[in-house]
């Protein structure tokens, strides 16, 4: 009986034992989530949504630079909400190149109605102040790409430049550019047809022509390579070449002469911008075989019709990334140029041209060359004029003559558009009823009055 006993306790001792290895634990109370240290030293602030709302301000001469300050000041506000100060301000240099700049900030950030502020101080900057919805999520999510958070693969150097349509032409977005606010429908259109529609002649800087004659033309034909592919108006090269002989010698005589020639051969072919490059570029071989070619690349914009600049970039390419041929070092140093002016130049300087041009023809419109042959006398033209610049942007005198006037007039229209307001300006004038172009081409027109 005992031994019964004994054995029925064995067995309840391990029920027992059994029981309470196999019960679940008491549950134990969960850590709350600390908020990010806003000194920086936690990696990244917890429970942000995808977007948020900030103001954003900037001041500049230019009205655009100033809209591009206020976005990249609200987008830095959000990277601060990701990061914390302290980290956004110790990657100040790279976070300039990967979000703030203003070839990457509109991935970031889309303006919210109209600006809170937009006025000028005495200085005649623009202060510019908006509300911007910045998405966090992106922000993260190449904050992480370029090393600053998270594992992500190490940084580039490189330039990324987004061309807004599909097409590859800059395209005008109205919300971000308020100077629109004051044009007509028409004119908004016009703007956007002439952007898309500019023609451009691309040739070497003045100061490189001592450069070596396969590198600048290298350079040249990749850029007129990116225009086409583009769908953008290219003058051909070796147009450019027979132009310049017809105008050497004219440039050479003339005296007191304020334009370049590039620009004099650019206005002849009715370009609307010209682009200057200057490149260098070197080669060295390898006992493998191969050869490696590095390049530095310069290339500045201008209006063709005002010789303003509307655009520059350069870049350099080192050994780290240089191009590499099994052929020989010239086909190194080709291939170098070319990438560096195709892949890294030219998207930048087109963005940057395109901004620029829409800015200077919203504000100003566009200089066109008027001479007006056998004017009436200066009482007529006076009250003319008078009427004339009711229609027109601006208008300056260049040179008066019993012969002839000249004059610089800017308005928001093509050449037709500036006949026409010139007829219609004749109304009640008896002395100008016969007024008639005579000579059109480009940006210059010549009128007769018929007397």
């Amino acid at each position: 009986m005992k031994k019964y006993l004994y054995v029925l306790l064995i067995i309840l001792t391990m029920i027992f034992l059994f029981s309470c290895v196999s019960s679940p634990p008491p549950p134990q109370p969960q850590s709350t989530p600390q908020p990010a240290d806003t000194n920086g030293s936690s990696e990244v602030k917890p429970g942000f949504p995808p977007e948020m709302q900030f103001a954003g301000a900037g001041q500049d001469l230019s009205l655009l630079t100033s809209m591009q300050m206020a976005r990249a000041d609200a987008i830095k506000k959000g990277v601060v909400e990701i990061i914390g100060a302290a980290k956004e301000r110790s990657n100040s240099e790279k976070l300039e190149s990967i979000i703030y700049s203003a070839q990457q900030q509109k991935a970031f950030a889309a303006i919210q109605g109209k600006a809170t502020r937009k006025t000028k101080n005495e200085a005649g900057e623009y202060i510019y102040e908006a509300n911007f919805m910045v998405n966090l999520a992106a922000i993260e999510s190449t904050l992480k790409a370029h090393g600053i958070i998270g594992n992500g693969p190490a940084p580039k150097n490189d330039v990324v430049v987004k061309i807004d349509d599909e097409e590859g032409s800059a395209s005008i977005d109205e919300g971000d550019l308020e100077i629109y606010d004051e044009l007509t429908t028409g004119e908004r259109k016009f703007i956007k047809r002439y952007i898309d529609g500019m023609t451009f002649l691309v040739y070497f800087s003045e100061e490189a022509a001592g450069n070596d004659p396969l590198v600048v033309k290298t350079a040249i034909s990749a850029a007129n390579d990116y225009l086409i592919s583009h769908k953008k108006n290219a003058i051909d090269l070796a147009q450019v070449e027979r132009i310049k002989e017809e105008q050497l010698l004219v440039y050479e005589e003339a005296t007191g002469e304020s334009l370049s020639l590039i620009q004099v051969i650019a206005q002849s072919l009715n370009a609307d911008v010209y682009i200057e490059i200057d490149a260098q570029s070197r080669a060295v071989s390898k006992l493998s075989g191969e050869h490696l070619g590095t390049a530095s690349v310069q290339a500045k914009a201008f209006e063709a019709s005002t010789g303003e600049l509307v655009g520059a970039a350069n870049y350099n390419l080192d050994e780290s990334r240089a191009q590499f041929s099994f052929d020989s070092q010239e086909d190194a140093r080709r291939r170098a140029v070319t990438y560096v002016t195709y892949d890294k130049i030219m998207g930048y300087i087109f963005e940057q041209i395109s901004n620029n041009m829409v800015e200077k023809i919203s504000t100003r419109g566009i200089k066109y060359d008027v001479t007006i042959q056998n004017p009436p006398g200066d009482r007529v033209m006076t009250k003319y004029l008078k009427k004339l610049k009711s229609d027109v942007r601006a208008l300056e005198l260049l040179s008066q003559s019993s012969e002839e006037l000249k004059y610089e007039i800017f308005i928001i229209g093509d050449l037709d558009s500036l006949k026409e307001i010139f007829y219609d300006s004749t109304t009640g004038i008896p002395e100008l009823e016969y007024l008639e172009a005579i000579m059109a081409r480009g940006k210059s027109v010549t009128f007769n009055s018929g007397l």
